[in-house]
């Protein structure tokens, strides 16, 4: 059932930036799949409002091969990065996703 609605979630997100031009996502991105593994790698987090699940992002360490060509200035330190972050569109201009 969680999986079923994150990923619903994540449909939502999907229709809505097409339908605002932006199309970050495809059909084969973000798949129930790759949310299913988030899930079992314990990466995915979510976001509650009133007991409700309203968004999800997955933090982790993995990384872009291109990421590894850049001078970080900490490289020797951990480094988490934000993959997937969504905000149901029925919740979003709220300021969820900010800092």
């Amino acid at each position: 059932m969680l999986l079923k609605k994150l990923y619903q979630i994540y449909l939502n997100g999907k229709i809505d930036l097409e339908n605002n031009g932006i199309y970050q996502w495809t059909d084969n991105y973000p798949t129930i799949s790759i949310i299913e593994n988030d899930l079992r790698k314990n990466v995915l987090y979510t976001l509650k409002s009133n007991q409700k699940i309203i968004g999800a992002i997955n933090i982790s360490e993995e990384q872009e091969a291109k990421y590894e060509s850049i001078k970080w200035e900490f490289n020797n330190s951990k480094v988490l990065v934000i993959h997937r972050l969504v905000i149901d569109p029925k919740y979003q201009k709220k300021g969820y996703a900010q800092n």
